[in-house]
């Protein structure tokens, strides 16, 4: 399957498991904020919408992950290591099966891909100046 990146969660607190994710075109991250916003319903409140969606941009992005935790570097470079594919279904419909998004990751590594899919998703001032730094005057006759 097709990924973008490939990263190993090895830092303390981590599940030293690594994972490939991809980028969202798009409309699948429109698609995704609007599967969210239609699950939270008119009385949903913002944080609940904003964790959720980053969540499941997330579970979206995610395409797989290494069968077992506490991998080496060197382990993870092996290409004997055991992937599996991930999909939404996988990652959220049995709290008891394994593959729950619950049972991959601990809190520290969804924070690390939450902010992941944030940064390639979402412009920040920064990303904005520079781009206006580059801009062109218009012309009006």
């Amino acid at each position: 399957m097709n990924y973008d990146l490939q990263i190993h969660l090895s830092i303390p607190d981590c599940s030293g498991r690594a994972v490939r994710l991809r980028k969202l075109t798009p409309s699948e991250k429109d698609a995704a904020s609007v599967a969210v916003a239609k699950m939270i319903g008119p009385d949903g409140i913002a944080i609940d919408y904003s964790i959720r969606e980053t969540r499941e941009i997330v579970e979206r992005a995610l395409v797989s992950v290494t069968r077992k935790r506490d991998l080496t570097d060197a382990e993870v470079a092996d290409e004997a290591t055991e992937w599996v594919d991930l999909d939404q279904k996988k990652l959220g419909f049995d709290r008891d099966d394994p593959l729950h998004y619950d049972n991959l990751f601990t809190a520290k590594d969804d924070g690390v891909l939450c902010q992941i899919v944030n940064r390639w998703l979402r412009a920040t001032p920064a990303d904005v100046d520079a781009i206006m730094g580059k801009a062109l005057r218009g012309c009006r006759a």
